[in-house]
Protein backbone atom coordinates (compact mmCIF):
# COMPACT_ATOMS: atom_id res chain seq x y z
CA UNK A 1 0.00 0.00 0.00
CA UNK A 2 -0.85 2.53 -1.30
CA UNK A 3 0.13 1.12 -4.71
CA UNK A 4 -2.41 -0.81 -6.82
CA UNK A 5 -2.57 -2.26 -10.32
CA UNK A 6 -5.61 -3.31 -12.37
CA UNK A 7 -5.63 -5.94 -15.14
CA UNK A 8 -8.29 -6.14 -17.86
CA UNK A 9 -9.25 -9.72 -18.67
CA UNK A 10 -10.52 -8.62 -22.08
CA UNK A 11 -7.03 -8.82 -23.58
CA UNK A 12 -6.19 -12.18 -21.99
CA UNK A 13 -6.86 -15.70 -23.15
CA UNK A 14 -9.85 -17.57 -21.73
CA UNK A 15 -8.60 -20.45 -19.64
CA UNK A 16 -5.10 -18.97 -19.47
CA UNK A 17 -2.90 -18.88 -16.38
CA UNK A 18 -0.75 -15.79 -15.84
CA UNK A 19 1.72 -14.48 -13.26
CA UNK A 20 2.04 -10.96 -11.85
CA UNK A 21 5.33 -9.71 -10.39
CA UNK A 22 5.90 -6.24 -8.87
CA UNK A 23 9.33 -4.67 -9.29
CA UNK A 24 10.55 -1.76 -7.15
CA UNK A 25 13.49 0.55 -7.95
CA UNK A 26 15.30 3.04 -5.78
CA UNK A 27 17.23 6.18 -6.67
CA UNK A 28 20.48 4.24 -6.81
CA UNK A 29 19.18 1.92 -9.52
CA UNK A 30 18.73 -1.07 -7.22
CA UNK A 31 15.76 -3.29 -7.99
CA UNK A 32 13.74 -5.82 -6.05
CA UNK A 33 10.96 -8.17 -7.14
CA UNK A 34 7.97 -9.47 -5.24
CA UNK A 35 6.99 -13.10 -5.03
CA UNK A 36 5.06 -14.11 -8.18
CA UNK A 37 1.26 -14.12 -7.90
CA UNK A 38 -0.43 -16.54 -10.33
CA UNK A 39 -4.00 -16.07 -11.52
CA UNK A 40 -6.34 -17.90 -13.88
CA UNK A 41 -8.74 -16.27 -16.36
CA UNK A 42 -12.24 -17.75 -16.40
CA UNK A 43 -14.73 -15.30 -17.87
CA UNK A 44 -18.50 -15.58 -17.79
CA UNK A 45 -20.34 -17.37 -20.54
CA UNK A 46 -19.16 -20.94 -19.96
CA UNK A 47 -21.57 -23.41 -21.57
CA UNK A 48 -23.10 -26.35 -19.71
CA UNK A 49 -24.07 -29.69 -21.16
CA UNK A 50 -27.73 -29.78 -22.18
CA UNK A 51 -29.07 -33.33 -21.84
CA UNK A 52 -32.02 -32.66 -24.15
CA UNK A 53 -30.13 -31.03 -27.01
CA UNK A 54 -27.04 -33.18 -26.27
CA UNK A 55 -24.68 -30.27 -26.86
CA UNK A 56 -23.03 -27.48 -24.85
CA UNK A 57 -25.46 -24.62 -24.22
CA UNK A 58 -25.46 -21.12 -22.74
CA UNK A 59 -29.02 -20.63 -21.50
CA UNK A 60 -28.62 -16.91 -20.79
CA UNK A 61 -27.51 -14.28 -23.29
CA UNK A 62 -24.26 -12.55 -22.40
CA UNK A 63 -21.17 -11.06 -23.97
CA UNK A 64 -19.94 -14.51 -24.98
CA UNK A 65 -20.59 -18.24 -24.92
CA UNK A 66 -17.85 -20.84 -25.05
CA UNK A 67 -17.51 -24.57 -24.61
CA UNK A 68 -14.58 -24.63 -22.22
CA UNK A 69 -13.22 -28.19 -22.11
CA UNK A 70 -16.52 -29.91 -22.96
CA UNK A 71 -15.62 -30.75 -26.58
CA UNK A 72 -11.86 -31.38 -26.39
CA UNK A 73 -10.84 -34.29 -28.60
CA UNK A 74 -12.87 -36.33 -31.06
CA UNK A 75 -15.50 -39.02 -30.57
CA UNK A 76 -14.23 -42.21 -28.95
CA UNK A 77 -10.66 -40.86 -28.89
CA UNK A 78 -11.63 -38.58 -26.00
CA UNK A 79 -11.11 -36.92 -23.66
CA UNK A 80 -14.34 -34.91 -24.13
CA UNK A 81 -16.96 -36.64 -21.94
CA UNK A 82 -20.09 -36.22 -24.08
CA UNK A 83 -19.08 -36.94 -27.69
CA UNK A 84 -20.24 -36.46 -30.37
CA UNK A 85 -21.47 -33.06 -29.07
CA UNK A 86 -23.80 -32.55 -32.02
CA UNK A 87 -27.47 -31.64 -31.62
CA UNK A 88 -29.46 -34.74 -30.70
CA UNK A 89 -26.23 -36.72 -31.34
CA UNK A 90 -27.21 -36.66 -35.00
CA UNK A 91 -23.71 -36.58 -36.46
CA UNK A 92 -21.07 -38.99 -35.05
CA UNK A 93 -17.36 -38.24 -35.24
CA UNK A 94 -14.80 -40.27 -37.13
CA UNK A 95 -13.17 -42.93 -34.96
CA UNK A 96 -9.77 -43.34 -36.63
CA UNK A 97 -6.43 -41.99 -35.47
CA UNK A 98 -5.12 -40.74 -32.13
CA UNK A 99 -5.88 -37.80 -29.84
CA UNK A 100 -3.76 -34.76 -30.72
CA UNK A 101 -1.88 -36.61 -33.40
CA UNK A 102 -4.87 -36.48 -35.74
CA UNK A 103 -7.58 -33.86 -36.35
CA UNK A 104 -9.94 -32.54 -33.67
CA UNK A 105 -11.88 -29.39 -32.85
CA UNK A 106 -11.26 -28.64 -29.18
CA UNK A 107 -13.32 -25.56 -28.33
CA UNK A 108 -15.86 -23.12 -29.79
CA UNK A 109 -16.55 -19.58 -28.61
CA UNK A 110 -19.02 -16.95 -29.80
CA UNK A 111 -18.15 -13.44 -28.63
CA UNK A 112 -19.97 -10.13 -29.04
CA UNK A 113 -17.25 -7.46 -29.20
CA UNK A 114 -19.77 -4.62 -29.12
CA UNK A 115 -21.97 -5.69 -26.21
CA UNK A 116 -24.15 -8.77 -25.76
CA UNK A 117 -25.17 -11.63 -28.01
CA UNK A 118 -28.38 -10.51 -29.69
CA UNK A 119 -30.24 -10.72 -32.98
CA UNK A 120 -28.57 -8.65 -35.69
CA UNK A 121 -25.37 -8.15 -33.69
CA UNK A 122 -21.89 -8.76 -35.09
CA UNK A 123 -20.04 -11.62 -33.41
CA UNK A 124 -16.73 -13.36 -33.70
CA UNK A 125 -16.78 -17.16 -33.79
CA UNK A 126 -13.52 -18.72 -32.60
CA UNK A 127 -12.76 -22.40 -33.12
CA UNK A 128 -9.74 -24.00 -31.47
CA UNK A 129 -8.51 -26.89 -33.62
CA UNK A 130 -5.72 -29.42 -33.57
CA UNK A 131 -4.20 -29.82 -37.03
CA UNK A 132 -1.92 -32.64 -38.15
CA UNK A 133 1.52 -32.47 -39.73
CA UNK A 134 -0.33 -32.70 -43.06
CA UNK A 135 -2.33 -29.57 -42.15
CA UNK A 136 -2.57 -28.22 -45.74
CA UNK A 137 -5.15 -30.96 -46.37
CA UNK A 138 -7.18 -30.14 -43.22
CA UNK A 139 -10.28 -27.97 -43.47
CA UNK A 140 -12.53 -26.18 -40.97
CA UNK A 141 -16.16 -25.67 -42.00
CA UNK A 142 -18.24 -23.31 -39.85
CA UNK A 143 -22.04 -23.54 -39.95
CA UNK A 144 -24.74 -21.54 -38.17
CA UNK A 145 -28.41 -22.22 -37.45
CA UNK A 146 -30.85 -19.61 -36.12
CA UNK A 147 -32.99 -22.24 -34.36
CA UNK A 148 -31.06 -24.85 -32.39
CA UNK A 149 -34.24 -26.84 -31.71
CA UNK A 150 -34.80 -27.47 -35.44
CA UNK A 151 -31.47 -26.58 -37.05
CA UNK A 152 -31.20 -25.64 -40.72
CA UNK A 153 -27.46 -25.23 -41.21
CA UNK A 154 -25.89 -22.49 -43.32
CA UNK A 155 -22.18 -22.73 -44.06
CA UNK A 156 -20.29 -19.49 -43.45
CA UNK A 157 -17.17 -20.75 -45.19
CA UNK A 158 -14.21 -23.09 -45.11
CA UNK A 159 -10.75 -22.33 -43.72
CA UNK A 160 -7.36 -24.07 -43.84
CA UNK A 161 -5.18 -24.09 -40.68
CA UNK A 162 -1.97 -22.09 -40.83
CA UNK A 163 0.25 -24.69 -39.22
CA UNK A 164 0.28 -28.03 -37.44
CA UNK A 165 -0.84 -28.32 -33.83
CA UNK A 166 -3.18 -26.22 -31.72
CA UNK A 167 -4.49 -22.89 -33.06
CA UNK A 168 -7.57 -20.69 -33.12
CA UNK A 169 -9.40 -19.84 -36.36
CA UNK A 170 -11.68 -16.78 -36.10
CA UNK A 171 -14.74 -16.08 -38.25
CA UNK A 172 -16.81 -12.87 -38.24
CA UNK A 173 -20.60 -13.18 -38.53
CA UNK A 174 -23.81 -11.21 -37.95
CA UNK A 175 -26.44 -13.11 -35.97
CA UNK A 176 -29.78 -13.74 -37.61
CA UNK A 177 -33.21 -13.85 -35.98
CA UNK A 178 -33.75 -16.52 -33.34
CA UNK A 179 -33.75 -16.73 -29.56
CA UNK A 180 -31.69 -19.94 -29.34
CA UNK A 181 -29.02 -20.24 -32.01
CA UNK A 182 -26.24 -22.71 -32.78
CA UNK A 183 -22.80 -22.93 -34.31
CA UNK A 184 -21.28 -26.09 -35.75
CA UNK A 185 -17.56 -26.54 -36.31
CA UNK A 186 -16.57 -29.36 -38.62
CA UNK A 187 -12.84 -30.05 -38.76
CA UNK A 188 -12.03 -32.60 -41.43
CA UNK A 189 -9.22 -34.28 -43.29
CA UNK A 190 -9.74 -33.56 -47.01
CA UNK A 191 -13.25 -34.52 -48.19
CA UNK A 192 -16.04 -31.97 -48.66
CA UNK A 193 -18.30 -29.90 -46.34
CA UNK A 194 -21.13 -32.46 -46.78
CA UNK A 195 -23.67 -30.23 -45.04
CA UNK A 196 -21.73 -30.38 -41.79
CA UNK A 197 -21.91 -34.14 -41.34
CA UNK A 198 -19.34 -35.82 -43.55
CA UNK A 199 -18.31 -39.49 -43.53
CA UNK A 200 -14.57 -39.02 -42.95
CA UNK A 201 -12.95 -41.30 -40.38
CA UNK A 202 -10.77 -38.40 -39.17
CA UNK A 203 -13.54 -35.76 -39.08
CA UNK A 204 -14.78 -34.03 -35.94
CA UNK A 205 -18.02 -32.07 -35.46
CA UNK A 206 -18.97 -30.03 -32.39
CA UNK A 207 -22.00 -27.79 -31.78
CA UNK A 208 -22.46 -24.83 -29.43
CA UNK A 209 -25.95 -23.57 -28.54
CA UNK A 210 -26.45 -20.07 -27.16
CA UNK A 211 -29.32 -17.81 -26.14
CA UNK A 212 -29.61 -14.33 -27.64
Amino acid sequence: APWAYSVSAAALLDGGTYVLVARAYDAGGNAGASAPVPFHVARTGLAAWDKTLKAPKCATAGVQCWTGALVVGRGPLGPGPKAPNTLKSACPDGAAGYFHLDESSDAIAVRAPGGVLKEGAPVRIEVKVWATASYPTDRLDVFVAPDARAPQWTRLGTWTPARAGSQVIAVDHVLGAGSLQAVRAQFRHAGSPSGGCGPGELDDRDDLVFAV
